[in-house]
């Protein structure tokens, strides 16, 4: 194994993929990132929401489950979808055709300050309910990203890259304040005790350690994944002692991810945080070393876990959480492929390509 890996098996529980080159083209790149990251499986987090570049990418990633048992899959709820709807019933009916065609779980962004405010809904609305209580009675995991680094909200701190090169959020007439969306998420967690989500880049919390420990406290079935957010391994190290502790007593809570970003062609959206595997040895050796090491302009030191807690953060705790792959209904993934396409054949802010994508998924399940 590399000497940053050790001996120890990887899943990486966040990997975002991008389609547009059709579903060979894609099924190559998957295989190629996997291999080159070295890493025993890949759960795929589809961003569909307001994202049309990533339209027909989560079929395809259901049609390279079907072939490849490395890869498991996540959707997510498609608000510009205007046949099935983003009213309560609306979001159950979206859920409800994940969980028919074999999808493993759900991602959300609702909670990142930027799809917060094209929303246009609280993160706490009624709306959601319907969904959170078929959530609840399932278990069906939850990947969920709520908020963003502190200094995105102060303009002398915002680094150039955050909010799409825009700048932050501290324009309040078009974004609500960090803490307005974590009172809008714990909300809802309040009223959904049950549900088993796991909120992603450690809830932008490295700065506060005893927030964190108490907000697990708080919510039992809640859990937090590491992916950089760079930022925030420069928060652990700064508090090191502190967080070694919380580390080590919570280490049920804690998930490997990355952010990677699996794309057949052009640069990766995501650049400012190094190369798949550099993100994937610096997680590693972080939480599994005493090394101390520069890593993405930071100088940090590893917080030397005991190896039963890095098993634990790399591979178990997600696999317990996801619960077994979840199995292909051909017919509802055709079903759900059909009725993407019907929406979105005529219309002409989403690329041919990515329409294609989805036709060409629809025959992969046609004829297998």
């Amino acid at each position: 194994m590399d000497k940053y890996y050790g001996d120890y098996e990887i899943f990486d529980s966040h990997v975002h993929p991008i389609g547009g080159t059709g579903l060979e083209g894609f099924i190559k790149a998957a295989k190629a990132f996997i291999d080159d990251v070295q890493v025993s499986g890949v759960n795929l987090l589809c961003i569909n929401n307001r994202r049309f570049g990533t339209v027909g990418a989560d079929l395809l990633c259901l049609a390279l489950k079907a072939q490849d048992p490395r890869f498991t899959v996540y959707g997510s709820f498609a608000y510009w979808r205007d046949a099935m709807g983003h009213d309560g019933p609306g979001l159950k009916a979206q859920l409800e055709s994940f969980m028919a065609a074999g999808f493993d779980g759900l991602k959300m962004l609702e909670g990142k300050p930027t799809e917060r405010a094209a929303n246009k809904k609280a993160l706490d609305d009624p709306c959601y309910d319907l969904a959170f209580e078929l959530l609840e009675k399932t278990g069906y995991h939850i990947i969920s990203h709520i908020n963003d680094p502190e200094e995105f909200w102060d303009p002398e701190t915002c680094p150039k890259w955050a909010n799409g090169g825009k700048g932050g959020y501290w324009d309040t007439a078009k974004y609500l304040t960090k803490e307005q969306q974590y009172t809008e998420n714990e909300n809802l967690l309040s009223r959904h005790p049950k549900i088993n989500v796991t909120h992603a880049h450690a809830y932008f919390l490295s700065n506060f350690p005893e927030r964190m420990a108490a907000f697990l406290d708080k919510f039992p079935n809640v859990t937090i994944d590491l992916c950089p957010g760079i930022e925030m391994f420069d928060g652990f190290t700064k508090q090191h002692k502190r967080w070694r502790e919380i580390f080590v007593a919570y280490q049920d809570r804690f998930v490997f991810g990355t952010d990677n970003v699996i794309i057949p062609s052009g640069p990766s959206p995501i650049s400012h945080d190094g190369s798949s595997r550099y993100k994937v040895e610096n997680v590693v050796r972080f939480i599994s070393s005493s090394d101390e090491f520069e890593a993405w302009g930071y100088k940090l030191k590893g917080l030397d876990l005991p190896a039963e807690a890095v098993k634990k953060i790399l591979r178990a705790n997600y696999l317990r959480l996801r619960g077994e792959p979840k199995p292909i209904n051909k017919d509802a993934a055709i079903a759900y492929g059909e009725a993407l396409f019907a929406e979105i054949k005529d219309r002409d802010d989403i690329a041919p390509a990515h329409i294609n994508d989805v036709v060409e998924a629809i025959k992969y399940f046609k004829a297998h």
